[in-house]
């Protein structure tokens, strides 16, 4: 029988990990619904990572909202247009207008 190591993820592939995790989440259910554990049991680490790597489960959303900005994650913007949210409302205008678009 061979084992497997289990290779130790650097800090920013845990990061990445969990955004990434976060991002399928949010688009489904919603930024503001993401959850530390669920965050965690779908990015493969363990729930206090999540908390070490975004100090508390605001931080991670507001992350995640800024990602999705940055790589034209419309969906994900229009939720935060929706909920006001002043990090969407410095969104640029043009990912403004696709996500305001995809409203209706």
């Amino acid at each position: 029988m061979t084992e497997t190591k289990k290779t130790r993820m650097q800090p920013k592939e845990r990061a990445e990990s969990i955004i990434k995790a976060s991002i399928e989440m949010a688009i489904k259910d919603g930024y503001r619904q993401l959850k530390r554990d669920a965050v965690a049991e779908a990015a493969g680490v363990a729930y206090s990572m999540v908390n070490y790597v975004f100090s508390d489960i605001r931080t991670l959303q507001d992350e995640v909202l800024r990602y999705a900005i940055e790589n034209d994650i419309i969906a994900i913007v229009a939720q935060g247009l929706v909920n006001n949210d002043p990090i969407a409302k410095g969104a640029p205008e043009a990912v403004k207008a696709r996500a305001v678009e995809s409203l209706t």
